[in-house]
């Protein structure tokens, strides 16, 4: 399985210390130079950006750039449109959390699912317990993801299913 990760899933699921994980799921992980812009990992206040840039230079995310370019969308990001454009070339999977940006990568035929979509597949290979899930759900919301009562509501009982 090849999953292109947007900026937003690699910030917070790294700040959660989800990505010590993200090895054991058995997937092919990917970005873009455009989310590595968006991220400014030449920033190393931001200590996800160390993690960020060890798990590229280790190999663990490949980037890529993509050779399509979409035409530009009101309100989804060069980043967000560049990932759809590299699942798109690779037959991968989205990883991205703005709901415009998953809605337009739907309407090209490009699967997109939310960051905790990786989450929900470490649960079913007994990489993490429901309540290791949900604990690292309720880090991402505490380091600054922003998570809407209902969609946590949604992720809950997704959990409660596994």
């Amino acid at each position: 399985m090849k999953l292109v990760l947007d900026a937003t899933p690699l910030i917070y699921l790294v700040r959660a210390g989800f990505h010590t994980h993200l090895h054991k799921l058995g997937v092919e992980l990917f970005t873009t130079k455009e989310v590595l812009e968006e991220l400014g990992l030449e920033d190393k206040g931001y200590p996800e950006n160390n993690i960020i840039s060890g798990m590229i230079e280790d190999g663990a995310i490949k980037v890529l750039k993509a050779e399509e370019k979409l035409p530009k969308v009101k309100g989804i990001h060069r980043g967000e449109l560049s990932v759809i454009a590299l699942a798109r070339e690779i037959e991968g999977i989205v990883i991205i959390d703005d709901r415009a940006g998953k809605v337009y990568a739907r309407t090209l035929g490009i699967k997109s699912f939310h960051s905790t979509f990786l989450i929900f597949l470490a649960v079913k290979r007994g990489i993490l317990s429901k309540e290791e899930a949900k604990n690292i759900v309720d880090y991402m919301i505490d380091s600054g993801w922003r998570c809407d009562v209902e969609t946590y509501r949604n992720i809950l009982r997704v959990l409660q299913r596994l």
